[in-house]
C-alpha cells in the first residue's frame, strides 16, 4: 500500500502583512479615526493657507478686499529690506555660538572622562526651560549700560546688551541647549570602531576627535546649526526686550509691531511679512536635506561595542574650566543678577543691604495694578497648557495609531504634513490664525490662542509619541486579539500601558514649551486674554524693574518645578528628550 505524499506548504504569508491587514480592516471606528486624522491635518493646513491668501489682497472695506501685490511691494522698502538682514543677522550668529558651545558641551560630557558630567549636563538644560524672553529679561540687569551688574563690577560701562550683539549672545545662550542635546544624541549613537581602529594605528585623542569623531558626527552639528538659525531667525523675545528700546527691528518684531502697535492694524501686511519669514527656514531646512540626504546616515552596520570615554589627562582642568564658565555666563550670572534685582526697592547695578526688600513679591499679587493682570495670566496659562497638552498627547496617539497600525489612505502624508510646523515660525501661524477667524466668535478669546498652540507645538507631540510606538511589536496586540480581545481592551491593557511613559514625558515637555511661549501668545492675545509671557511684557511696560524681576523669578522658579520632573522622572525624562 502506498501512501501519498502530504501536499507541500506553500510559501507563508509574511506575519507583518496578515497583521496589518487585520488591522486595516473596516469599521465605523476606522472610519472615526481617519476623519480626526485628517481633521487634526487641515488644522495645520488651512492657517498657512490663509497667511498666503492675504498676503495676496489688499483691504478696500471692512469685509471687502481685492487681489493685491501691494503687501509684497511693501516688503521691498528699505527698513523691511534691514529688518530681514537683521534677523539673518541675528539666526546665524545665534546659530554659530549655540552649535559651537552646543558641540563643546556635548563632545566633553558624553565621550570624555570630565569630572562633574552629570552636574554640567543638567545645568546645560537650564536656559531650554526657560523662554528667551525671561532670559532676556535676566539679562538687562546683567548688561544695561548703567545699570548692569557686569558694568558695576567693571566700573565702566564695556557691555551693552542692548545691541545687536547683546542680542546675538542672549539668543544663542537660550538655544546653546537644543543643539546640545542634539549633537549629544549623535554621539551616543555612534559606532565608536572608527575611534578605536584610529587609536590602534598610533593616532593621538585630539587627532582622533577632529578627523574621526568630528565627521562622524557631522550630520548632527549641520543639523543643529540648521534647527537654531531657524529658531534665532524667527525668535521675537530678546528682540522685544532688548532691541524694541533701542529701535532694533528685527522681522519678527516688526510684525508685532504691526499687528499690536498700530491702528488699524495691517493683517495683509503682516502676513505678506510672515511669507518672507517661513521661507528663509524653509530654505535652510532644504539646503540641509541637500547637504545630507546623499550622504549616508550609518557609520557602520552594527555597534561593535560601547564606547569608551576619552581620557583628557592634562586637558581635563581646561575643559572643566571652560564648562563651568559657560554654566557661570548661561545660568548662574544671569539669575544672580534677576534675584538682587527682584530683592531690592531699586536697582543701581549692585547689593545693598539697606535696601532689601520682599516688597517687590507682594506688589506682584497684592490688589492694585498688578495683581488682576498677574492672577488672571496665570490662570490662562495653565489651564492652556494643562488643556492644550492633553489635547496634544492624546491626537498624536490617535494619529500615530492610525498612521502605524490601521494603515489608513494617505496616512503617511498627513504625518509628514503634521511635522511641517517645526520648520514654521509661531508669527507666521498666529498671523494665518488671526486672517482666518478675525470674524469669528474665536476672535479675541483665549481658545484662539489654544489653537495656535495645538497647531505649533503638535509636532512635539507627534515625534515623542511616535518614537515609543515604534518600539511595540504589532505581535502584542495580535496575541490580545487572539485571546479575545477587542479593539478598546486591547489598547486600553497593551498599547496605553507602553505608551504612558512617552506620553507623560511628552505632556510634561509640552506643558514647558506652552507655559513660556512668547511668539503666538503675545501676538494673538487681545483683552484679558493674558497669559504669563503678555503679562509680564505689560508689567514691564510700567518701568517697574523690581516688580518685573520678581515676577520673572517666580515663572523661573515655576518652570524650573515642571522642569525636575522631567529630568528625573526615569523613564518620562528620557522620552521627553529623545525627540
Amino acid at each position: 500500500m502506498t501512501l501519498d505524499a502530504p501536499p507541500r506548504p506553500g510559501p507563508a504569508e509574511p506575519r507583518t502583512r496578515r497583521a496589518f491587514r487585520s488591522r486595516g480592516r473596516s469599521g465605523p471606528g476606522r472610519g472615526i479615526v481617519t476623519v480626526l486624522t485628517w481633521a487634526v491635518t487641515a488644522l495645520v493646513v488651512v492657517p498657512l493657507i490663509a497667511v498666503l491668501y492675504d498676503s495676496l489682497h489688499a483691504k478696500t472695506g471692512l469685509l471687502t478686499s481685492v487681489w493685491s501685490w501691494d503687501s509684497y511691494r511693501a516688503l521691498l522698502s528699505p527698513r523691511i529690506r534691514d529688518s530681514a538682514l537683521l534677523s539673518l543677522k541675528f539666526g546665524v550668529g545665534s546659530a554659530g555660538l549655540a552649535t559651537i558651545a552646543g558641540a563643546l558641551l556635548a563632545f566633553l560630557v558624553v565621550r570624555t572622562d570630565l569630572p562633574g558630567r552629570r552636574l554640567i549636563e543638567i545645568c546645560s538644560y537650564v536656559p531650554f526651560f526657560l523662554s528667551s524672553f525671561l532670559l532676556a529679561i535676566c539679562w538687562q540687569y546683567v548688561g544695561s549700560p548703567n545699570t548692569g551688574l557686569v558694568n558695576h563690577l567693571a566700573g565702566t560701562p564695556w557691555f551693552d546688551v542692548y545691541s545687536q550683539g547683546g542680542i546675538i549672545l542672549v539668543i544663542g545662550i537660550a538655544h546653546t541647549p537644543l543643539a546640545f542635546l542634539m549633537i549629544s544624541g549623535a554621539l551616543r549613537q555612534m559606532d565608536p570602531a572608527l575611534e578605536q581602529a584610529a587609536r590602534v594605528c598610533g593616532a593621538g585623542r585630539f587627532r582622533v576627535s577632529r578627523q574621526i569623531t568630528l565627521r562622524l558626527v557631522s550630520r548632527g552639528i549641520v543639523s543643529a546649526f540648521i534647527m537654531t538659525f531657524a529658531m534665532g531667525f524667527e525668535d521675537l523675545g530678546v528682540p522685544l526686550v532688548l532691541g524694541s528700546p533701542v529701535g532694533i527691528d528685527p522681522l519678527p518684531l516688526r510684525i508685532w509691531e504691526v499687528i499690536q502697535r498700530e491702528f488699524p492694524a495691517d493683517y495683509n501686511f503682516a502676513a505678506a511679512a510672515s511669507v518672507l519669514l517661513l521661507v528663509i527656514p524653509v530654505l535652510a531646512f532644504w539646503l540641509q536635506s541637500r547637504l545630507l540626504g546623499k550622504r549616508a546616515g550609518y557609520t557602520l552596520s552594527g555597534k561593535a561595542s560601547a564606547a569608551s570615554r576619552m581620557a583628557l589627562g592634562w586637558a581635563k582642568w581646561p575643559a572643566l574650566a571652560f564648562c563651568l564658565l559657560w554654566i557661570f555666563v548661561a545660568v548662574v550670572l544671569p539669575m544672580a543678577a534677576l534675584v538682587l534685582t527682584a530683592v531690592q526697592r531699586r536697582w543701581s547695578g549692585t547689593l545693598d543691604v539697606h535696601l532689601l526688600t520682599f516688597d517687590n513679591f507682594k506688589a506682584v499679587f497684592e490688589t492694585g495694578s498688578y495683581s488682576a493682570p498677574v492672577v488672571s495670566a496665570f490662570w490662562n496659562s495653565l489651564v492652556l497648557a494643562v488643556v492644550v497638552a492633553t489635547a496634544v498627547v492624546a491626537l498624536a496617539a490617535v494619529v500615530t495609531y492610525a498612521v502605524h497600525r490601521m494603515r489608513i489612505r494617505g496616512g503617511r502624508f498627513a504625518e509628514v504634513i503634521l511635522s511641517v510646523p517645526l520648520a514654521i515660525p509661531g508669527s507666521t501661524i498666529a498671523v494665518g490664525l488671526l486672517n482666518l477667524l478675525v470674524q469669528t466668535p474665536l476672535y479675541a478669546t483665549i481658545w484662539i490662542i489654544a489653537i495656535g498652540f495645538a497647531v505649533r507645538y503638535f509636532p512635539y507631540g507627534l515625534r515623542t509619541v511616535d518614537a515609543a510606538f515604534g518600539a511595540i511589536h504589532p505581535e502584542l496586540e495580535d496575541a490580545s486579539r487572539v485571546s479575545g480581545r477587542g479593539l478598546g481592551q486591547t489598547l486600553r491593557r497593551i498599547v496605553v500601558p507602553l505608551l504612558r511613559p512617552a506620553m507623560v514625558g511628552g505632556w510634561l515637555l509640552l506643558f514647558i514649551l506652552l507655559m513660556r511661549d512668547v511668539g503666538i501668545s503675545n501676538l494673538l492675545y487681545a483683552g484679558g486674554n493674558r497669559t504669563l509671557s503678555v503679562a509680564l511684557l505689560s508689567i514691564s511696560s510700567l518701568q517697574q524693574t523690581g516688580v518685573v524681576a520678581a515676577f520673572a523669578l517666580l515663572q523661573i522658579v515655576l518652570f524650573l518645578a515642571v522642569a525636575s520632573l522631567t529630568l528625573f522622572s526615569g523613564g518620562a525624562r528620557r522620552e521627553a528628550l529623545r525627540m
